[in-house]
Protein backbone atom coordinates (compact mmCIF):
# COMPACT_ATOMS: atom_id res chain seq x y z
CA UNK A 1 0.00 0.00 0.00
CA UNK A 2 2.57 2.27 0.56
CA UNK A 3 3.97 1.82 -3.04
CA UNK A 4 0.50 3.39 -3.76
CA UNK A 5 0.91 6.76 -1.69
CA UNK A 6 1.96 10.08 -3.18
CA UNK A 7 5.26 10.61 -3.02
CA UNK A 8 6.86 13.42 -0.23
CA UNK A 9 6.78 16.86 -1.97
CA UNK A 10 4.77 15.62 -5.13
CA UNK A 11 0.86 16.69 -3.39
CA UNK A 12 -1.09 16.64 -6.09
CA UNK A 13 -3.46 20.24 -7.64
CA UNK A 14 -7.08 20.16 -6.17
CA UNK A 15 -9.59 19.66 -8.36
CA UNK A 16 -10.47 23.33 -10.17
CA UNK A 17 -14.34 24.57 -10.59
CA UNK A 18 -14.23 24.03 -14.14
CA UNK A 19 -12.75 20.26 -14.31
CA UNK A 20 -15.44 19.97 -11.06
CA UNK A 21 -18.12 20.36 -13.48
CA UNK A 22 -17.57 18.29 -15.85
CA UNK A 23 -17.16 15.39 -13.20
CA UNK A 24 -20.62 16.17 -11.67
CA UNK A 25 -22.03 16.29 -15.16
CA UNK A 26 -21.02 12.64 -15.88
CA UNK A 27 -21.67 11.43 -13.12
CA UNK A 28 -25.54 13.30 -13.47
CA UNK A 29 -26.06 11.59 -16.63
CA UNK A 30 -25.09 8.35 -15.09
CA UNK A 31 -27.27 9.07 -12.32
CA UNK A 32 -30.23 9.50 -15.24
CA UNK A 33 -29.31 5.50 -15.70
CA UNK A 34 -28.97 4.45 -11.70
CA UNK A 35 -28.63 6.43 -8.04
CA UNK A 36 -24.84 5.78 -7.70
CA UNK A 37 -24.57 8.82 -10.17
CA UNK A 38 -26.61 10.61 -7.99
CA UNK A 39 -25.01 9.66 -4.68
CA UNK A 40 -21.72 10.23 -6.24
CA UNK A 41 -22.30 13.44 -7.91
CA UNK A 42 -23.62 14.49 -4.47
CA UNK A 43 -20.68 12.98 -2.46
CA UNK A 44 -18.32 14.82 -5.44
CA UNK A 45 -19.76 18.61 -4.49
CA UNK A 46 -20.14 17.82 -0.94
CA UNK A 47 -16.55 17.15 -0.23
CA UNK A 48 -15.24 19.97 -2.79
CA UNK A 49 -17.35 22.23 -1.17
CA UNK A 50 -16.51 21.40 2.07
CA UNK A 51 -12.35 20.57 1.21
CA UNK A 52 -13.19 17.20 3.28
CA UNK A 53 -10.32 15.21 3.02
CA UNK A 54 -11.95 11.74 1.74
CA UNK A 55 -12.12 10.40 5.56
CA UNK A 56 -13.64 13.20 6.33
CA UNK A 57 -15.92 12.35 4.18
CA UNK A 58 -16.86 9.20 4.29
CA UNK A 59 -17.07 9.30 8.44
CA UNK A 60 -20.09 11.14 7.94
CA UNK A 61 -23.23 9.79 9.07
CA UNK A 62 -26.48 10.26 7.63
CA UNK A 63 -28.18 10.64 11.64
CA UNK A 64 -26.32 14.09 11.67
CA UNK A 65 -27.27 15.85 8.57
CA UNK A 66 -29.86 18.75 9.35
CA UNK A 67 -31.70 20.76 7.22
CA UNK A 68 -31.25 24.31 7.63
CA UNK A 69 -35.23 25.61 7.34
CA UNK A 70 -34.93 29.41 7.29
CA UNK A 71 -31.94 29.80 4.59
CA UNK A 72 -32.33 26.68 2.94
CA UNK A 73 -28.88 24.22 2.90
CA UNK A 74 -27.94 21.69 5.13
CA UNK A 75 -25.45 21.38 8.44
CA UNK A 76 -23.77 18.42 9.25
CA UNK A 77 -21.75 17.16 11.82
CA UNK A 78 -18.08 16.44 10.68
CA UNK A 79 -16.89 13.86 13.97
CA UNK A 80 -13.24 13.78 13.28
CA UNK A 81 -10.51 15.70 10.60
CA UNK A 82 -7.10 15.45 10.65
CA UNK A 83 -6.48 18.98 12.07
CA UNK A 84 -9.08 18.03 14.89
CA UNK A 85 -6.66 16.16 17.18
CA UNK A 86 -8.78 16.70 20.34
CA UNK A 87 -11.79 14.40 18.23
CA UNK A 88 -14.52 17.06 19.52
CA UNK A 89 -15.93 17.31 15.90
CA UNK A 90 -17.54 20.01 14.27
CA UNK A 91 -20.67 21.51 12.70
CA UNK A 92 -20.34 22.36 9.24
CA UNK A 93 -23.34 24.97 7.28
CA UNK A 94 -23.65 24.28 3.68
CA UNK A 95 -26.41 26.87 2.22
CA UNK A 96 -28.55 26.70 -0.48
CA UNK A 97 -27.12 27.75 -3.84
CA UNK A 98 -29.52 29.52 -6.18
CA UNK A 99 -27.20 29.88 -9.26
CA UNK A 100 -27.10 27.05 -10.73
CA UNK A 101 -23.47 27.83 -12.54
CA UNK A 102 -21.91 27.97 -9.56
CA UNK A 103 -21.27 26.16 -6.78
CA UNK A 104 -20.63 27.78 -3.22
CA UNK A 105 -17.51 26.75 -1.18
CA UNK A 106 -15.11 27.72 1.01
CA UNK A 107 -12.47 28.32 -1.76
CA UNK A 108 -13.95 31.00 -3.44
CA UNK A 109 -17.05 32.16 -1.68
CA UNK A 110 -19.33 32.28 -4.53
Amino acid sequence: AAKLAVPTGKQKLPLDRQDLRLVVAALRERGRQDFVGVRDAALFLLGWTGMFRSSELVGIDWDVVRPIPQRGGVLLYVPYSKTDQAGVGAWVSFPAVRKRRCVQCRHCGG
